[in-house]
Order: C-alpha cells, then sequence, then structure tokens
C-alpha cells in the first residue's frame, strides 16, 4: 500500500515537474570585428588639463552581416561586450599619445543615452602611435541593435592637439544572440 501512495505521490511530481521545463534556447556566441577605418580628423585643441569631448561621425554597426548567416536576427541578441578597442594616430609623423593624460570613449546612437565603452586613464608616455584601450565591462547590446552608431570621445590633454590629426578605431565585440 505505501508503495501504491508513493507511486501515485511521485508521478504527479515528476509530470509537473517535466511540464514546467523550460526549452533550451540554442544560443551561438556572435564575434564582431567593427573597424572605424575611415580617418577622423581632430580639430585643434590647445585647451590643457580640461576634460574635452569629440563626436565622431555616425557609421553603420553592420550587424546583419554576423546575424543573418546565423540564422539570427537583431532581437535575439542576448548580451554584446566590447572585447577590444585599438586606436592609431595614422598619416602624422610628430604626433603621438603622449599627449594625452586620460581617455574615455563612449557609445551612442539615437534614442539611447551615452555609455561608456573603452578607457584609458594615465595613458603612458612612450611615443605610442596606437593604444590599446580597457574595455569598460557594458553591455551594449542594445548599440549594436542599432543600424548606426557614434562614438563621443573624452579626454584630457597633456599638450596641445594639433589640427588636422588623423585617428582610425578598431574594435571587437563579443556576444550571444539566440536562433530564429
Amino acid at each position: 500500500m505505501k508503495k501504491i501512495l508513493l507511486i501515485l505521490f511521485l508521478i504527479p511530481a515528476l509530470l509537473a515537474q517535466n511540464g514546467c521545463k523550460k526549452r533550451d534556447k540554442k544560443l551561438f556566441t556572435i564575434p564582431i570585428n567593427m573597424s572605424f577605418n575611415t580617418p577622423y580628423a581632430t580639430i585643434e585643441i590647445t585647451d590643457i588639463d580640461s576634460q574635452i569631448a569629440l563626436e565622431t561621425y555616425r557609421f553603420p554597426t553592420g550587424i546583419d552581416a554576423y546575424l543573418i548567416p546565423k540564422n539570427s536576427a537583431k532581437e535575439l541578441i542576448e548580451d554584446v561586450f566590447l572585447d577590444k578597442m585599438d586606436m592609431t594616430i595614422v598619416m602624422n609623423d610628430s604626433t603621438t599619445f603622449d599627449i594625452l593624460k586620460k581617455i574615455d570613449v563612449y557609445l551612442k546612437a539615437d534614442g539611447l543615452k551615452e555609455t561608456l565603452g573603452a578607457y584609458m586613464h594615465d595613458v603612458p608616455q612612450q611615443q605610442l602611435s596606437t593604444i590599446s584601450l580597457t574595455p569598460s565591462g557594458n553591455n551594449l547590446k542594445e548599440y549594436l541593435k542599432k543600424d548606426e552608431i557614434y562614438l563621443v570621445i573624452k579626454m584630457v590633454l597633456r599638450a596641445p592637439l594639433p589640427k588636422g590629426t588623423l585617428m582610425t578605431i578598431k574594435t571587437k565585440y563579443k556576444g550571444t544572440a539566440g536562433v530564429l
């Protein structure tokens, strides 16, 4: 009798447990390499030791090129994090990142507040023409879901920034998305 009662109790419990299981979503990792390859020309800035903000032009995210081949879509993006951001001064022999004390790079898009993407505080004075910034760890999925984004570069200078200094920015993101 005890066995029958135990079985009668266990069967509904097992059925309820199996009925409440969520279907596992199939997720995949999205490696996204975005380059802001068109050199961005800066204005001349002579203000030293004050924070200055520059906005880049808008550029396409191109996220669909990563999602469509994986049978996914923007609305299925779970998360996106900046993995790497490199800034390079190009076509200017005399300017290096020694002119910077500090730099913060924010992402911005229509309808979204700016969010810190990467930074470097205490920029080394080593005559570098390329620097690698530290990713912020912020989830940037809403920005990458947009068709276009732009960057807001906030910096504190040690020395004046010459007019026409050209910079390129290369970024790598990692994220996950569901499958249709």
